[in-house]
């Protein structure tokens, strides 16, 4: 009886991870060729994980973040002129062809990750239009704002400074009673 109050009391004083850790002896199991193979016991705590962000910009750049009246302001301008920032579907044709804003152009990003980093005459052959010039502004969208902000990620890892993003992207500009536009 002394014995078993002596172990109880024991077992009380005794730091957790003590006893965690020989609770975690290896075990073994025998397959059907009769080799051993070692399997370790699971902690009881659970261990640190570390959640990789995609959000993150490179070198600390974020970009500049549009609602639906700048939107609104830029489809109602030219996609020709150098002065006012480029509005960019980044969805697939598919998508883009039925509806999308007026004066975007149509880089799919899904499909074609790598179109910013391609030559001028690359980019001409695969689109059939001049590549986006790094200096002029580019504003993404999708139709959620997933893959608009990987296209932002993109641009500015091709040389890209001045890059924005239309968060609401189409759903947005859709429930916001905005014009769609067919190809």
């Amino acid at each position: 009886m002394a014995t078993k109050r002596a172990v109880q009391f024991l077992a009380l004083r005794t730091s957790p991870t003590i006893l965690r850790s020989q609770c975690a002896v290896p075990q073994h199991i025998t397959s059907h060729t009769n080799s051993r193979v070692p399997i370790t016991a699971r902690p009881r705590v659970a261990i640190g994980q570390r959640r990789w962000q995609s959000a993150a910009a490179p070198e600390g750049k974020s970009s500049k973040v549009y609602e639906f009246s700048e939107i609104q302001k830029l489809s109602q301008s030219s996609s020709t002129s150098t002065s006012t920032p480029l509005l960019i579907d980044v969805r697939e044709p598919h998508e883009y062809n039925p509806a999308h804003i007026p004066s975007a152009i149509n880089i799919p990003i899904t499909s074609h990750p790598d179109a910013l980093l391609l030559s001028p005459e690359d980019f001409e052959d695969r689109f059939g239009f001049e590549k986006p010039d790094a200096e002029r502004e580019v504003v993404f969208y999708c139709k959620a704002g997933v893959r608009s902000r990987f296209a932002a990620d993109l641009a500015k890892r091709a040389g890209y400074e001045r890059v924005g993003e239309y968060r609401g992207s189409w759903v947005d500009w859709e429930r916001k009673g905005g014009k769609g536009m067919a190809s």
